[in-house]
C-alpha cells in the first residue's frame, strides 16, 4: 500500500463527504458520504457508502469489501500460481507503478 493508503488509515471511522450531485432524471439532490474500516489481521478494507436523497427520510447504505495485497505478496502469489508479471501500473492512466501508487494493476502471462 502507498502512503495515501496509510493516510486513509488515520481517517478510519470518520464520516466524510464523498460527493453531491443531481439525479439527471429528477433533479433530486443526492449527498454521498463515506467512512472506512480496516481489518489488519485479514487485510480487508471496507468502505461504507451512505446516500442521502433529498426526497427520502432515510439513508441508503452500501458496504464494499476489498482484499489488500502488498506488492511483494501479490507477486509471490502470482509466481506460486505459474504467472509471470509482464507489466505493472499504478493507475488506470497506465502510469508506471511506484511506491506512491494507489493502485496495483498487473498484466501477467500464464507459464505452462
Amino acid at each position: 500500500p502507498s502512503p495515501v493508503y496509510f493516510l486513509d488509515l488515520a481517517l478510519f471511522g470518520r464520516r466524510e463527504l464523498r460527493s453531491i450531485f443531481q439525479m439527471p432524471e429528477t433533479g433530486e439532490t443526492v449527498v454521498v458520504t463515506k467512512n472506512r474500516e480496516y481489518d489488519a489481521a485479514n487485510q480487508i478494507y471496507k468502505v461504507n457508502l451512505y446516500f442521502r436523497f433529498s426526497s427520502q427520510p432515510d439513508e441508503l447504505y452500501e458496504e464494499h469489501y476489498m482484499r489488500l495485497f502488498f506488492p511483494q505478496e501479490l507477486e509471490a502469489l502470482l509466481r506460486h500460481n505459474n504467472f509471470v508479471v509482464r507489466e505493472k501500473f499504478g493507475n488506470y492512466a497506465w502510469e508506471k507503478y511506484t511506491s506512491d501508487s494507489v493502485k496495483q494493476i498487473v498484466i501477467c502471462n500464464k507459464i505452462n
